[in-house]
């Protein structure tokens, strides 16, 4: 992928408020962007699901995991949280780095590596309400309702993930 393309997919990201519980439209615009890149994914109560090929389930899995919801804008902002700004090398406003960042580079690692015979399952997860700890993201996916929880060969099936890259940016 062009890194022209995912810089545009950031500032397309920073442009949308996404904070925690409000994150269809930046979900949607990753969409149309999979869509437009003929990368199938899966909207799963507003998390996206993004294989890298036909999931194995004799294989193990990695997934990327990277969060879609940003904290509300702080009240002290000298400038618009929503503008990404002009600058060729820098890309300000809230989301640019938690953790749109994360996801844009794990898009493009997804798309490097998709449809290659890897010795594992490459899975990628936009999950919802990461910033707020919520019961519709991460703990929903794997919860006893969630995808993870389902048998293969159902319609929503998933690969359990055997280990998983969390493109946090926080000093954890």
């Amino acid at each position: 992928m062009p890194s022209g393309d995912c810089i545009g997919l950031l500032r397309e990201l920073v442009r949308i408020p996404s904070p925690s519980g409000s994150e269809a439209a930046a979900a949607a615009c990753v969409g149309q962007w999979l869509d437009r890149h003929g990368m199938p994914f899966r909207l799963l109560n507003g998390n996206l699901a993004i294989p890298a090929s036909v999931p194995d389930p004799a294989r193990k899995t990695l997934a990327l995991v990277a969060h879609l919801d940003t904290v509300p804008p702080a009240a002290g902002y000298t400038r618009n949280p929503y503008d990404p700004g002009t600058d060729a090398e820098i890309i300000r406003g809230l989301g640019a780095n938690d953790d749109g960042g994360s996801v844009v580079a794990m898009l493009a690692a997804l798309q490097h590596f998709r449809d290659r015979d890897l010795p594992f399952n490459l899975l990628l997860l936009l999950v919802r309400e990461e910033e707020v700890s919520g019961p519709d993201g991460i703990r929903w996916l794997f919860g006893p309702d969630g995808p993870f929880a389902r048998p293969t060969g159902s319609p929503d099936w998933l690969p359990r993930p055997d280990w998983a890259i969390v493109g946090e940016p926080t000093g954890m």
